[in-house]
């Protein structure tokens, strides 16, 4: 079992909602909870993002979670992160030998007439 923190103002509002039977509240308990389920939604879906098995579906949990964060289509990359990095790999010489691994990439040797002259 997964143990989730709350904040010390929602504990208390629990505890006197139910042991001292103050249900002035639970409106206050209602919206703690509901922000709690929200945050612990969210950093699911950003998990999912960065750790789903395909592409596809790490790219659907990203759009997901920046539509729920509420940030606008025109502040978002257009390209995914995977497009993006081949491009630098390719512009900085790397070679990446196989797709998303860290230890397939190896640094291409220039060749004698690209070698700086000193």
């Amino acid at each position: 079992m997964k143990n989730i923190q709350i904040p010390n103002d929602l504990f208390l509002a629990l505890v006197r909602y139910h042991l001292l039977d103050m249900e002035e509240y639970g409106d206050e308990i209602r919206k703690g909870l509901e922000k709690k389920l929200d945050a612990m939604a969210l950093r699911e879906l950003y998990s999912k993002s960065k750790e789903a098995p395909t592409s596809e579906e790490r790219e659907n949990a990203r759009q997901e979670y920046l539509d729920r964060r509420g940030v606008p289509d025109s502040f978002r990359w257009g390209a995914s992160f995977a497009e993006i990095y081949r491009g630098v790999a390719r512009s900085c010489r790397f070679q990446p030998e196989k797709e998303g691994t860290a230890e397939a990439i190896r640094l291409e040797q220039p060749s004698r007439s690209e070698a700086p002259q000193r």
